[in-house]
């Protein structure tokens, strides 16, 4: 099933050039690399959000960016009752048929600022590396918390000399808004919803903050 929501990107860029851009990017990247170095990557955030494999069988699964290989829910294997795939560009992602995508399937075209769902519809919401590349951080996080009872999320931060100017000079559109990890929290307290806040930096080029909200933060008890 397919539902389609398209926007523009904020004031950022048209959706046709982002589209264009990224599309071109996915068809110059090799599977095999691709799969050896986002997979395991995957796994490990997976495990540092302690995340049920078990419990996610019964559940309506969604991931905001898996990309055209399928993400998370593709990559790691991860078993649910269903799936949804959500991505401002997921149409066209879909259309470069690099893996089936079976027509049971929920294909959500839409940015994480305005997701198209119920409130509640996911039981569980996954996204990594994808929020930092919209146009509202906070709006997608309060996406996130309406339309799942729990999300595990992970997105680059903004480092302490790195200023907004710089960013909306164009230098680099796909991190056009990151908030410094400070103002995660910030945010995060203003969702009116539990919330687990870590530093998933590691050996990243960039600051990762890695957040649990909603029922995500007592399954963990």
């Amino acid at each position: 099933m397919d539902i389609i929501a398209m926007s523009e990107r904020g004031d950022v860029e048209s959706r046709e050039v982002f589209v264009a851009r990224n599309v071109d990017w996915w068809r110059k990247q090799q599977r095999s690399r691709v799969e050896a170095e986002r997979w395991p990557v995957f796994e490990q955030f997976l495990c540092d959000c302690k995340f049920s494999r078990g419990a996610a069988v019964g559940w309506s699964l969604g991931e905001i960016g898996g990309g055209p290989y399928g993400g998370i829910l593709r990559g790691c294997g991860v078993v649910a009752r269903r799936y949804y795939f959500i991505d401002y560009i997921q149409r066209e992602l879909c259309a470069l048929g690099f893996i089936d995508w079976p027509p049971e399937n929920v294909y959500v075209t839409a940015p994480a600022e305005d997701l198209p769902l119920r409130d509640g519809e996911l039981d569980c919401l996954l996204s990594y590396n994808t929020l930092d590349h919209g146009w509202d951080i906070e709006a997608a996080l309060r996406e996130c918390v309406r339309v799942a009872r729990r999300s595990y999320v992970c997105f680059d931060c903004r480092s302490e000399d790195e200023e907004d100017a710089a960013l909306r000079r164009g230098i680099d559109k796909d991190h056009w808004q990151l908030l410094r990890f400070a103002q995660v929290e910030e945010v995060l307290s203003r969702l009116g919803t539990p919330y687990i806040l870590r530093d998933a930096s590691k050996n990243h080029n960039r600051r990762k903050a890695l957040v649990l909200m909603g029922e995500a933060c007592s399954d963990r008890t």
